[in-house]
């Protein structure tokens, strides 16, 4: 299972997809109907807006995204205002994430946040969570939360990260 979901990703990847989204995430993704803007409310109103969750978990510092979850803006909002009121849920005081946390945000297709708060559970009590609130198959979140897969997708984001970096470091002009 786990084999075909990462086969599918890489070719989900190469038609263009982000590297974290899955393939139905890809095919669901079309141009928001609703209305414009980044007010919150406005685009939670849009009854055919498309939004996305993102899954991250906290993994040495950073939050690492495991998983995107395509959802209408109106399911989505409801679905999250339901899991940040779980009683495992853990209140955001704008702490640091700590190691293995799993947060839980609601995005829109122009990747604006339409609700600025996030569902935080443990790592114990997300897979339940996902299961509960966003009906991720137990499967999938399994292989999504694993620690061998956070830390691979870490390494591929450090990767990423210190291309970048050294391809800025080469198109910048030197001061000789």
């Amino acid at each position: 299972m786990f084999t075909r979901c990462y086969a599918s990703r890489k070719i989900s990847r190469a038609k263009g997809a982000s590297p974290f989204e899955t393939p139905a995430a890809t095919a669901a993704r079309t141009p928001p109907v609703g209305p414009s803007g980044t007010d919150s409310e406005k685009a939670v109103a849009g009854k055919g807006t498309m939004a996305e969750f993102n899954v991250r978990v906290a993994f040495r510092g950073e939050l690492i995204p495991v998983l995107r979850i395509p959802v209408a803006a109106v399911e989505g909002h409801a679905q999250l205002t339901a899991a940040m009121d779980d009683e495992l849920a853990i209140a955001d005081f704008d702490q640091d994430p700590e190691e293995g946390e799993v947060w839980i945000d609601l995005f829109s297709d122009a990747g604006e946040w339409l609700l600025h708060e996030c569902a935080r559970f443990h790592r114990a009590d997300a897979a339940d969570a996902l299961r509960r609130y966003f009906g991720v198959n137990a499967e999938i979140t399994r292989a999504c939360l694993a620690r061998t897969n956070v830390a691979r997708l870490y390494a591929e984001h450090c990767a990423i990260v210190q291309e970048w970096t050294n391809r800025n470091k080469t198109d910048a002009p030197s001061e000789d």
